[in-house]
Parts: C-alpha cells; sequence; structure tokens
C-alpha cells in the first residue's frame, strides 16, 4: 500500500507566526495498492468553521477517476 500527501497553497498565501510559517488552503491523500485494485482520494479544504463532531471521514472522499485524467 502506497500513502502519498500533499498540501496546496492559494497564490495569496496567508503567513502566520513569528517564522512566517505558510497556511495551507487544503490539503490531500491519496492511498493506493495497485496489486488489489485499490485505491482513495480525500480532499480537505482548511475551514476554521467546520463542525468537527458531525464531519465524516466519507465527506472527504472524492473520485480519484476524476481527479487524475
Amino acid at each position: 500500500m502506497v500513502v502519498i500527501n500533499g498540501v496546496i497553497y492559494s497564490l495569496d498565501t496567508k503567513r502566520i507566526g513569528k517564522n512566517k510559517i505558510a497556511v495551507s488552503k487544503a490539503f490531500w491523500k491519496m492511498i493506493y495498492n495497485d496489486e488489489k485494485d485499490y485505491k482513495k482520494y480525500f480532499y480537505y479544504e482548511n475551514d476554521l468553521n467546520v463542525n468537527v463532531k458531525l464531519d465524516k471521514l466519507k465527506n472527504h472522499l472524492i473520485d480519484c477517476n476524476k481527479v487524475f485524467k
């Protein structure tokens, strides 16, 4: 199984703190295993207004075929 993670920054990325660390717009995770024909892709917006008690993993599942054409 392979897991790949990435971040997405906007053109006007916000920076915080003394060291001016960039705050990402979103991040994604792809999990796949070619031998078992298994793949999942998750996308998360960086949103402070999300109700974490109602937020579910399935809400972030994206169709891999739409992402990687």
